[in-house]
């Protein structure tokens, strides 16, 4: 039996399966964050730039319900993100 997709849910680790099952498992992912940019003064007060930022993220191992241990799934993960960035200096000289 499987419930409809709009009646499973997921919080903090906890996959609800509403009448049929509850699991809880709980990891901490390691990993790096690695990031680069450039940044350019179009004039005195103006600055423009972009960034990459990457991280890595370890694989853990999430138990899916205590009768089904060999039905455990390996979890890991990346993220990406790029950052256009605008800034304007409010001084006077």
């Amino acid at each position: 039996m499987s419930a409809p997709a709009s009646d499973l849910s997921t919080r903090g680790g906890t996959f609800v399966f509403p009448g049929v099952v509850t699991v809880e498992d709980n990891h901490t992912h390691t990993g790096v964050l690695l990031l680069a940019g450039l940044r350019y003064m179009v004039n005195p007060n103006w600055w423009v730039g972009v960034q990459y930022m990457h991280g890595q993220y370890s694989t853990e191992t999430y138990a899916t319900a205590p009768a089904f241990p060999t039905a455990n799934r390996n979890v890991g993960f990346s993220t990406d993100a790029v950052v256009v960035q605008g800034t304007y200096r409010f001084t006077r000289w």
